[in-house]
This record gives C-alpha cells, structure tokens and sequence, in this order.
C-alpha cells in the first residue's frame, strides 16, 4: 500500500507540473555566461546567491551545533556521519601535523560548492522569475528594469511600448548558482592556490622557493643536469599558475553547462520530462565539488612535503 501510494503521489505530481507548464506557460531567462545585475549595484545574481546560501549553511550549522545530542537524530547522524567521513579521508592524505589545519578549509570549500551545485538543478524554476530589461535594440538598460508579470502585451504596456513594437527583452533571473559564475570560481582557485604557497612557506620558509628557482644545481649537478633541474623548477612555477586555470573553468564549466542543458530541455519538452536530468546533474554537482575538495587537499599537502635540496 505504501508503494502504491506513493506511485500515486509521484504520477500526481509529475501531472500538476506538466498541466502547469502546458497551461501557463512563463518566459525562460536567456541564456548569459557572465552573472548578470539585478538593480542593486554591483551586485549580481549569482554574488545575491552567495550570500543567501552562505547564511543558510551558517544559519544551519548552528541549529544543528547547538541541538547536539548524545542519542542523535536523522539529522545530526547525516551530518556527524558526512564530516566523519571527510575528516578520515584529510587525515589519510595530509601529514598528521597539517590535517587539523587543512580541514576547516577543505571542508568549508567541500559544503558551500556542494550548496551552490545543488542550487543549479532549480534552473529551469527560478530562471522565470527574475526582472526584464528593455530595449529598442536589445541590450541592457538599469533605468529600464520592470517586473515580468503577465502577457507579452502587458509587459509592452509596463514598457511604454506599443504593440507590435520591435523591443528587445532580455529576462534576468533574481538567483543563479553561484558556481555558474566563472568570477566565483576564479577566486575560489585564487584563494585555494593562494593558501597553497602560504602553506609551502610556513613549512619551509624562504626554502620554500627552491621549488621552482634551483639555480643551486647549477653548482652541484653541472652546467648540464643543472639546467635540467632549473627548467623542471619553472615548469613546476608555470605549473602552479595554471592550476588556477584548470580549478576556475572545470568547475564552471560543468556547472553552467548542466544549467544550460536543462535550460534548453525545459524549453523543449514538459517540465516533469526535465526531472530525468536531475539525477546525473545531482552526481555531476557532487562529483565537481568532491574533485575540487580532494584536489585542495593534495595540493595543501604537496605544498608541506620536504622534496629535498635541488
């Protein structure tokens, strides 16, 4: 009976949402590599995201810290039972002394990516509700924004337009996952790689950048090997560089690439035909936030490994 009830409940549902979108139908948000303003300045939506999913998840952690209990529920098991699971995994990769010092910041990237990827699944949700820009020739004006509210005819009467007046429009979503803006994500491998060199010198000190500059092997290895070792060193310093790069666009671009997907799925076919995507966009989101996590906790680690005197 539980089974059958909930088919009903699923079968129920998945109607209400493809009547929905056959009926009342709404305008879908262009589709815009950079996050876009909302009328408050500087602020985008994708930096409004941030902040809103950064107060819930402290918001959050101190209910959950502040109700812990000896016999723990549902809710406290999930979450004591997720940061176990990483402190292990920090602790078998980081040297003993460093661990406790790579984990609050591992961890902290690990769950706010992990929010904001998640978020991304409400795409084709929220990419209706936002504010329209007007233009003759399409492009942005601030001084223009409205509120999308009704037909195509009575968005041109809030526009001071008359009918049949060739106007563009171009509908701003209000959110956006952060994680989708490659602006987030370049600080995100900013602060990362950042934090890698000041883990390299506070264990090594100014020996620290004889990992890249071994003129030193000049002397001891040779004119030969030792030019050897001086280009491995600025190969290893470009190297540190581009990591920038690789953490920035690949969690970027598998972000916004899933949120374009169902943008474009849920413009083709019925809303409840888009819930198939959902679940490889969930594994995809974890996945992207795991790799960014364990990749941090490798380069923390590399960074206060001793690689011996070049």
């Amino acid at each position: 009976m539980k089974r059958l009830r909930t088919l009903l409940i699923v079968v129920a549902a998945l109607a209400v949402m493809v009547a929905g979108n056959i009926l009342l139908p709404v305008p879908q948000a262009a589709i815009e590599i950079a996050a876009e303003p909302i009328g408050l300045g500087p602020i985008t939506n994708a930096i409004l995201t941030s902040f809103i999913l950064s107060a819930i998840i402290l918001i959050a952690a101190l209910i959950i810290g502040r109700r812990l209990k000896l016999r723990p529920g549902r809710v406290q098991n999930a979450v004591e039972g997720v940061i176990e699971a990483l402190d292990g995994l920090v602790r078998d990769t980081a040297p003993a002394t460093w661990a406790p010092r790579f984990f609050p910041i591992c961890v902290t990237i690990f769950l706010f990516l992990l929010v904001s990827n998640m978020f991304g699944l409400l795409a084709p949700f929220l990419g209706s509700i936002g504010i329209v820009h007007a233009s003759d020739h399409g492009t942005m004006a601030a001084e223009q924004l409205i509120f999308l509210r009704g037909t195509a005819e009575e968005v041109l009467h809030h526009a001071h337009l008359e009918p049949g007046h060739h106007a563009g429009f171009v509908l701003v979503p209000f959110l956006r996952a952060p994680s989708s803006d490659l602006n987030l994500t370049l600080t995100l491998a900013l602060i990362t790689m950042f934090m890698v060199q000041v883990f390299g010198f506070w264990s090594s000190g100014i020996g620290y950048l004889g990992n890249f500059f071994r003129f030193k092997s000049l002397k001891t290895k040779g004119i030969g090997l030792g030019m050897v070792d001086v280009f491995a060193g600025l190969m290893e310093l470009v190297s540190e560089v581009s990591k920038v790069v690789s953490f920035s666009f690949r969690l970027f671009g598998n972000i916004f690439a899933g949120e374009v997907i169902l943008m474009v799925i849920s413009a083709l076919v019925t809303l409840g035909a888009v819930l198939a995507f959902f679940g490889f966009e969930l594994f995809v989101g974890f996945i992207q936030a795991f790799v960014f996590f364990i990749l941090s906790l490798s380069f923390f680690s590399l960074a206060v490994s001793h690689h011996g005197e070049h």
